[in-house]
C-alpha cells in the first residue's frame, strides 16, 4: 500500500508571485547571479500545497543550464522542497536531528533553436514513506517567457506516477500557463480513495480571478474545500463560501518570512567554511553524497563498504550503533540575551494553580524584567505555543521564586543550546548565562574520556535488548531521575573511540542491541537519548543530597561541568552516525558555525528590533535560528499557534545585511521567501473585485485513462513519453545537486 503523504515528493508552485529582489554589496559573483524566489502564501494556495513541490523539484534540476547536453542526473534535496514547512506543530520543537536525503531525477533538456520551445522529459525516483519506488514520468514544454500578453509565460508540465506491480497510476496531473490563464489539475489514488485537486487563474492586466477545489480529510473520510478569489492592482480577496477576507497587495504592508538564505564573501562568492560535503560513488557505480549530516546513497551502505570521490580517492564507510554528541561549556551575559526567547518549565505564572507549566519568555534588559509571552498547550491536534492575552512581567525576585530558587535551565532556539542561569543571576538580573555548544564526536577523538558515568535516563545493553516499543529503554532507577540518584544506581560505561562504541560491560549499548524486527517505536520513534554522560572523575562535582548525585548540577551556572556527552540511538538516520575514513584518518566535515546578527530597528522586526541574535550557519542555503511566530491561515494576522495556523520565522533578514562568522563579515541574501498580505476590513464588492467561479474550474484528470493522449507514462504517446523507467541510468554522476551545476 502506498501512503498518501508520498505525493508530497512531487508537485507545483503557488502562482501569486510578487517578483524577484536583488541588492547591493557585493557587486559580482554568485551573490548577484544566484536566483531568488518569492511567493505569496495564502490559505487558498495552501489547499494545493502539494503543488509547490513539483516546480521546486523542476527548478532545482537546472534544465535551463543543460539544454542540448544529453541526458543528465540531478539530485534534489527533499527537505528543501518540503511543502510541510510552516506546520504550527513545529512551534513546540526545541531541537531535532538532521540528515540528508535526495530524490534522483533523470532528464533531457532540448531546444531546436532560439525560436523553438524548450522541452524537458524525464523520470523521478520518487519513494513513498516505506521507501518503495513510485516510478514517475514527466514532460515539460516552455515556449515563451513571461510577457504582458502572457504574464506567466507559455508552458505546460505533465506528470504521472505508476505502480510497478500493477501498472495502475498512483497520481497524475498537469499545470498549464497560456496567455492570461493558469490551470492545474491532479488526481491521486491513496488506498482506494481518489482525490481531486483543481485550480484556475485568469488575469487581465493588474486584475484577476480564480478558484480552487482541494480534498480535505476529516475523521477518516475525504471531502472538498472550495475557494473563490480575485484581485486588482491594490487588493486581493477570497471566500470559502462562508467567510470572506480581503488583503492589501502593498509590499510595504505585507509580512515576509525567508526560508533559505545564501551567505557570501566580500567578493560575491559563496561562503563555504572548512571541509564541505562532496560526491561519492560506491562499488556498484551509484553516486551519493557525504557531509556533516551523514552519508546518503540510493542503496544503503554497510559498515566496511568502500566508496570513492571524484578524484578517485578511496574511503571506508564506518556505520555506528548510535551517535555521541559533545556539549562544551560557553557563556554570555544575561544582558546579551536581551529579548531572545527561551523555553522552560516553571510554576503557573498567574498564581491560579501550583502547577508547573512550559512557558516561552525572554529577558528585557531595558525593563530589567523577565517577560512571559507564551504557554505550551496540547490537545488532540498536537502541542502549540499559545500566546498569552497579556504578557506577564516578572521581576528578578519574582522569577527566582517561580523557579523555587533553583535558577533557570531552559532551551534557547537562538543559541541552539540548553542554557543555565544561576539563581544568583536570576535574582539580581545581572551576570553570566552558560550554555553548551554541540558537535558530533568523530571516531578516534582522543579527548573523549574512556570512562563515562550516567545518573539519569541511562540505557544499557540489557534494557535495550528487552525494549519492545512500549516499555522503557532506561534502567528503572534512573528514568526521569533529575534530583538524587544513589551511587548504586549510576551506570558506568567505557567508550571505545576507535570502534565508536559505548559498552556497559554486558555489551554494546546501541541499535545493534535492539530487536531488528521492531517496527513500532511508539513514543521513542524519534530516538532514545541518555541524560548527561560525564567523566568518572567529575562525579564529585554533581554530588548533592547526602552523597547522592543530581544531574541538574551538570549545567548549573559556574559550578557546572565544562564538557559532557549525550548518547543516542534509534530508528532515524540522525540517531546513528556514518563516517568516512581515508588512508590518513577520518574525514572531519565542518560543523555548523555561529553567525552573529544585529537586528535593525524598525517595525518590520517587531519586538526583536535592536537585539543581537546568534544564528547557526549549516552550509549554503541553511542559515537558521530566527525566532518563530504563528499567523492565522485565514487572516494572516499574528495569533496563538494551533490548527489552521502557520509557524514561520518572525521576520526576514534584508538582502545585503551582514553577519559575523568567525570574526569575519559575511553578506546575506534571501533565496526563498514567502509574502503574506496584510488584512483589510473591507469586501470584494466594495473594492470592485470580482471573485472567480467554481464552474470555471478545469476538467479533472482521470487515472488509468488509456485514451489520454498527453499522459507521459503511456509509451504510445511518443511526443510526451520520456522512455521506459527501467532503461534510466540513475547511477550516472549527478550533473546538478539541488540547483548547483557540478
Amino acid at each position: 500500500m502506498y501512503t498518501k503523504s508520498a505525493r508530497r515528493h512531487l508537485i507545483l508552485s503557488t502562482l501569486l508571485t510578487t517578483g524577484t529582489v536583488f541588492a547591493a554589496p557585493p557587486t559580482s559573483g554568485p551573490y548577484v547571479t544566484d536566483p531568488q524566489n518569492e511567493w505569496v502564501q495564502d490559505q487558498s494556495t495552501e489547499a494545493i500545497a502539494t503543488a509547490n513541490q513539483l516546480l521546486c523539484f523542476m527548478a532545482s534540476t537546472r534544465a535551463d543550464a543543460m539544454v542540448n547536453q544529453g541526458g543528465f542526473v540531478a539530485f534534489i534535496d527533499e527537505a528543501k522542497c518540503d511543502s510541510s514547512r510552516g506546520d504550527a506543530n513545529a512551534s513546540t520543537s526545541s531541537s531535532g536531528g538532521s540528515s540528508v536525503s535526495y530524490t534522483r531525477m533523470h532528464l533531457t533538456s532540448t531546444r531546436a533553436d532560439n525560436n523553438s520551445p524548450q522541452i524537458v522529459k524525464g523520470h523521478a525516483e520518487v519513494r513513498n514513506d516505506d521507501g518503495d519506488v513510485m516510478p514517475t514520468y514527466f514532460y515539460a514544454e516552455a515556449s515563451a517567457a513571461p510577457s504582458s500578453a502572457a504574464p506567466n509565460g507559455e508552458m505546460i508540465l505533465r506528470y504521472a506516477s505508476v505502480d510497478p506491480s500493477t501498472n495502475g497510476q498512483f497520481f497524475k496531473g498537469y499545470v498549464s500557463a497560456s496567455g492570461q490563464s493558469v490551470s492545474f489539475a491532479e488526481s491521486g489514488d491513496w488506498g482506494g480513495s481518489v482525490e481531486e485537486t483543481k485550480m484556475y487563474l485568469n488575469t487581465s492586466g493588474d486584475s484577476g480571478a480564480g478558484a480552487v477545489q482541494a480534498p480535505v480529510w476529516t475523521n477518516g473520510s475525504v471531502t472538498s474545500v472550495n475557494f473563490r478569489f480575485g484581485y486588482n492592482a491594490n487588493y486581493f480577496c477570497r471566500t470559502n463560501g462562508v467567510n470572506e477576507h480581503c488583503f492589501s497587495r502593498s509590499r510595504a504592508n505585507a509580512k515576509k518570512s525567508t526560508w533559505r538564505y545564501g551567505v557570501y564573501n566580500q567578493d560575491g562568492s559563496r561562503f563555504e567554511a572548512g571541509q564541505p560535503g562532496f560526491n561519492i560513488i560506491n562499488s556498484a557505480g551509484e553516486y551519493g553524497w557525504a557531509g556533516y549530516w551523514g552519508i546518503w546513497m540510493p542503496t544503503a551502505l554497510s559498515d566496511g563498504d568502500t566508496v570513492k570521490d571524484k578524484q578517485d580517492n578511496s574511503y571506508t564507510v564506518h556505520k555506528t550503533s548510535g551517535r555521541l554528541t559533545k556539549h562544551t561549556r560557553a557563556s554570555i551575559t544575561l544582558a546579551a540575551m536581551d529579548k531572545l526567547p527561551f523555553r522552560l518549565w516553571m510554576q503557573d505564572v498567574t498564581g491560579a494553580t501550583s502547577d508547573w507549566l512550559e512557558y516561552q519568555l525572554n529577558w528585557n534588559e531595558a525593563q530589567t524584567k523577565f517577560v512571559v509571552t507564551h504557554k505550551n498547550a496540547c490537545d488532540s491536534n498536537g502541542c502549540y505555543l499559545t500566546k498569552l492575552g497579556t504578557p506577564v512581567n516578572l521581576t528578578p525576585s519574582d522569577m527566582n521564586s517561580k523557579t523555587n530558587n533553583w535558577g533557570i535551565n531552559a532551551w534557547s532556539e537562538a543559541l541552539g543550546a540548553q542554557i543555565s542561569i544561576p539563581s544568583s543571576v536570576v535574582a539580581s538580573g545581572s551576570g553570566s548565562v552558560t550554555y553548551h555548544s554541540q558537535e558530533t564526536v568523530k571516531p578516534g577523538d582522543a579527548t573523549v574520556p574512556a570512562s563515562l558515568r550516567c545518573v539519569r535516563d541511562c540505557m544499557t545493553f540489557n534494557t535495550l535488548s528487552a525494549f519492545n516499543g512500549n516499555n522503557s529503554p532506561y534502567t528503572t532507577n534512573t528514568q526521569n531521575r533529575w534530583g538524587d540518584t544513589p551511587q548504586g544506581d549510576i551506570v558506568a560505561y567505557t567508550w571505545n573511540g576507535a570502534t565508536y562504541e559505548l559498552n556497559d560491560g554486558s555489551g554494546v549499548v546501541g541499535l545493534a542491541a535492539i530487536n531488528s524486527n521492531l517496527t513500532d517505536w511508539q513514543s521513542y520513534k524519534w530516538g532514545i537519548r541518555t541524560g548527561a554522560l560525564i567523566d568518572a572523575s567529575d562525579l564529585t562535582d554533581i554530588t548533592c543530597n547526602s552523597n547522592k548525585y543530581c544531574e541538574h548540577k551538570v549545567t548549573d551556572g559556574s559550578a557546572g561541568i565544562d564538557t559532557y556527552y549525550i548518547w543516542e540511538t534509534g530508528p532515524q538516520d540522525w540517531n546513528t552516525a556514518s563516517f568516512l575514513r581515508s588512508s590518513t584518518g577520518y574525514v572531519s566535515f565542518t560543523a555548523p558555525l555561529r553567525a552573529e546578527y544585529v537586528v535593525p530597528t524598525g517595525a518590520a522586526y517587531g519586538e526583536f528590533a535592536g537585539t543581537t541574535m546568534y544564528l547557526q550557519y549549516q552550509g549554503f542555503g541553511e542559515l537558521h535560528g530566527i525566532p518563530g511566530k504563528c499567523f492565522a491561515s485565514d487572516t494572516n494576522e499574528e495569533t496563538s499557534c494551533g490548527p489552521n495556523t502557520r509557524w514561520v520565522p518572525a521576520f526576514a533578514i534584508a538582502d545585503g545585511a551582514t553577519v559575523v562568522i568567525g570574526g569575519e563579515t559575511k553578506y546575506v541574501k534571501g533565496l526563498e521567501s514567502e509574502i503574506r498580505f496584510a488584512k483589510v476590513n473591507d469586501s470584494a464588492q466594495n473594492l470592485g473585485i470580482t471573485l472567480g467561479s467554481l464552474s470555471d474550474l478545469p476538467a479533472g484528470v482521470s487515472l488509468n485513462d488509456a485514451s489520454d493522449a498527453t499522459d507521459p507514462s503511456n509509451a504510445s504517446n511518443t511526443s510526451f513519453y520520456p522512455g521506459g523507467y527501467g532503461d534510466v541510468d540513475f547511477d550516472a554522476a549527478p550533473a546538478v545537486i539541488h540547483g548547483v551545476v557540478q
